[in-house]
């Protein structure tokens, strides 16, 4: 009977988990495949996104785009050298007037807006001043749009003439009349002839360690609105993903209270649709265009930073061995600091450290990542091998959004499509995690249903044979007392007969029918 136990037992094993390899099989591929169709689409829209790298630079003032086919190529990067103004705010009628022939000026490198991992160079580091770029176009003319994306961090933008866009209210000094607001935005003239003066005149009192600015971008109509269209599907495809993922899971966190996990990644999804809204495109500043700067800077550095903590208390909660109170503790308290001092202090007070904040949470997620290895190589936490792999590259994905965001911002990547690859990269090992430890949970109690109905199957066969072996001592019993009972083995007493009559009622209800 030990035998048939065994075998019954090693059978149940053998199928369930042969059925467990082929659903893990679909899970993986369903779990797989609308992300990478996600990333093939990025990959082919990559190259709309992107300036023509072989496109010339200015040379003091002068960008000569004579023999730049626009219907051929694409957008171009107005980079190089600019002329530029500082402490004056100059007009087009200024220049075409002679007004500024005694003014002094020297070229700027464009790029040039600071950040604190480089030095502000002069012209970035000058409160308010006027930049110029005369642009040289093939004789014909056309239609041409202008894309701006970074200026710190107010601006006025002329284009022959006429004032075609602006951000905030650039003015002298820092009164009440100056109005700080770096949004992007799209805006496109007519130009006729060969040549096209550029004129920005930039203030900035807001960040006290420099301005300056970046990504303005210069293309036919057609290029400029592709961009336009490129980049909003991207922003509001990245919104309705997480907000759907977050809701998603605190929705499931409502209906099973145990898990905790489902609120933790429903918080840092919400917390990354934050830092993706407000971040780029500035999605969030397109959408509802009266949000002040100040309020701006504080929502996505709360966003941004409670991002790292819901991440590692996430964590923690995954497995006590991965990140200890005590490493949340030490890790999160730096961050605590700095999000009290967001809500308490002006954006011009705490933004004087720079990007030190992000470099601290870089280490910070760098951290996570070498404990998530590190367990996984030891093997000796509650995360199965499985998980530690997604947890793992999760964190890896989360890195290559700070590093990628960082690298994109000092201008050494041309584009921020490798960090919304990240981010679908996150989604993506953060959702087959939960999924993987859901399926889990579901499957070892179908194990565990199998082994019981296993173990039901056993015992009535053992009820059964059983029953078979005390089938025959118990009808001689019963035989013995009905004889005994019939006096046909001699006179019983009152004592004797009742005990008999109850071994005789007792033997006649425990025999098997």
């Amino acid at each position: 009977m030990l035998k048939a136990e065994g075998g019954i037992g090693r059978a149940a094993m053998q199928s369930w988990s042969l059925r467990g390899g082929i659903r893990f099989g679909y899970r993986a591929a369903g779990l797989a495949l609308i992300p990478l169709i996600s990333f093939i689409l990025l990959i082919a829209l990559y190259q709309y996104t992107v300036p023509d790298r072989t496109a010339p630079e200015a040379r003091q003032g002068v960008l000569d785009l004579s023999r730049w086919n626009f219907g051929q190529k694409s957008f171009i990067a107005l980079n190089g050298e600019w002329n530029f103004y500082p402490t004056e705010f100059f007009t087009p009628d200024d220049f075409r007037n002679g007004r500024t022939a005694n003014a002094s000026s020297y070229s700027a490198q464009i790029p040039n807006a600071w950040y604190s991992s480089i030095p502000a160079d002069k012209a970035s580091q000058t409160t308010y001043g006027t930049y110029r770029l005369i642009a040289k176009l093939p004789e014909t003319g056309g239609q041409y749009g202008f894309r701006v994306s970074n200026i710190h961090s107010s601006h006025r933008l002329y284009v022959n003439g006429l004032l075609l866009g602006h951000g905030g209210n650039p003015t002298t000094a820092a009164s009440s009349d100056y109005k700080a607001e770096n949004k992007p935005y799209s805006t496109f003239a007519w130009v006729q002839g060969p040549e096209l003066e550029i004129v920005l005149q930039v203030a900035n009192f807001t960040l006290s360690n420099g301005g300056g600015f970046e990504d303005l971008y210069f293309g036919s109509q057609a290029d400029i609105l592709r961009l336009d269209q490129i980049r909003f599907a991207f922003e509001f495809f990245g919104l309705f993903i997480l907000l759907l993922f977050g809701g998603y899971h605190l929705s499931i966190y409502v209906m099973r209270l145990k898990d905790k996990a489902y609120l933790y990644s429903g918080l840092y999804f919400l917390t990354l649709m934050v830092l993706v809204v407000l971040d780029g495109d500035k999605l969030v500043l397109q959408l509802v265009p009266g949000i002040s700067n100040e309020f701006y800077h504080k929502v996505y550095n709360l966003g941004g930073f409670s991002n790292i903590a819901v991440l590692g208390i996430f964590l923690h909660h995954l497995d006590g061995k991965l990140l200890t109170r005590s490493h949340l503790a030490l890790l999160l308290s730096p961050i605590a600091l700095y999000l009290g001092a967001v809500l308490a202090l002006p954006y011009e007070a705490y933004s004087k450290i720079g990007n030190l904040p992000w470099g601290y949470v870089t280490l910070v997620v760098a951290f996570y990542l070498y404990r998530a290895v590190r367990l996984g190589l030891r093997k000796d936490g509650q995360l199965k091998q499985k998980e530690s792999f997604l947890v793992v590259g999760m964190l890896i994905s989360v890195t290559m959004i700070l590093l990628v965001g960082f690298l994109y911002s000092i201008g050494l990547v041309q584009t921020d499509m490798g960090r919304r690859m990240a981010f679908l990269a996150v989604i993506m090992f953060m959702n087959s995690l939960l999924a993987l430890r859901l399926t889990s949970a579901t499957e070892q109690t179908e194990k565990l249903t199998e082994q019981l109905l296993v173990r039901d199957k056993l015992k009535d066969e053992f009820l059964a044979n059983t029953s078979h072996e005390l089938k025959t001592p118990l009808h001689g019993i019963q035989n013995i007392a009905s004889y005994l009972l019939d006096g046909k083995a001699g006179v019983l007493s009152d004592r004797q007969r009742t005990e008999l009559a109850l071994i005789h009622d007792t033997s006649t209800r425990e025999r098997p029918g």
